[in-house]
């Protein structure tokens, strides 16, 4: 338990980093999608 705990102490900011990168990747993806997202155009538009 306390080799847990000595690392966790050692790597804190890893492990906060890693985190936030997670969490940041997972909130800008839906964006992106939406942004980039173009329905198909009507045909009545093209002529």
């Amino acid at each position: 338990m306390k080799k847990i705990i000595r690392f966790v102490q050692n790597h804190s900011l890893s492990i906060l980093a890693a985190f936030a990168l997670f969490i940041g990747t997972n909130a800008a993806t839906p964006a992106t999608f939406l942004m980039t997202h173009q329905p198909e155009c009507p045909k009545e538009l093209l002529k």
